[in-house]
């Protein structure tokens, strides 16, 4: 989970430029905040993005999340959740179900500097309610049953790629940072310019 937190030095400059002219400074940091706020899920997105074959972009931002908090706490924060994104949401060969099973399984290509891999056992299919996913058999009895039951299995997780000391989330609080600020100046603008 990555927070952006505002410190007593960035309220006490708003205020400063603010409260002179009789406006609102903590209204000022707060929209400041929630702009901050969703542009580190968009650079959280692009980042991860760079490194992950999924089919979809949206898929990146599944487990995110904003939390504007409040204004008088000033608690915001952008959280990305644990759960792990299914094979199917990586681009994978074949896309579509095929009437003889591919040799070896799937081709799945998850990372985009890696060459796909195949996964043993697993298959394109397409579920009674519509759903097109890669699905492996369930085993009975030690041996893998010809038909149903079937599922899906998972991949890696978003947050496996924003770590503390990996590359991607420094990168992205700094980019957070530095938009905190651009956003900090252009709300104080805008809001200097009401009171004239």
């Amino acid at each position: 989970m990555a927070t952006i937190e505002v410190n007593q030095v960035q309220l006490a400059a708003a205020e400063l430029a603010v409260k002179t002219a009789g406006g609102c400074a903590q209204k000022v940091v707060y929209r400041a905040m929630k702009k901050t706020l969703d542009g580190v899920k968009t650079d959280a997105k692009n980042e991860v993005g760079k490194i992950l074959n999924t089919k979809k972009v949206g898929t990146i931002t599944k487990p995110m999340k904003v939390k504007a908090g409040s204004m008088r706490a000033m608690n915001g924060k952008f959280i990305c959740s644990d759960k792990p994104l299914y094979l199917a949401d990586f681009k994978h060969k074949p896309t579509k179900p095929v009437k003889r099973k591919p040799a070896g399984g799937v081709l799945v290509t998850i990372r985009k500097d890696e060459p796909g891999k195949r996964i043993p056992g697993t298959f394109v299919a397409i579920t009674g309610g519509g759903y097109k996913g890669v699905f492996w058999r369930a085993k009975q009895g030690g041996k893998i049953a010809a038909r149903r039951p079937v599922w899906a299995p998972f991949g890696p997780r978003v947050t496996d790629y924003l770590q503390d000391k990996g590359p991607i989330l420094p990168k992205v609080m700094k980019l957070g940072s530095e938009r905190f600020q651009k956003n900090i100046k252009h709300e104080v603008e805008w809001e200097l310019s009401q009171l004239r």
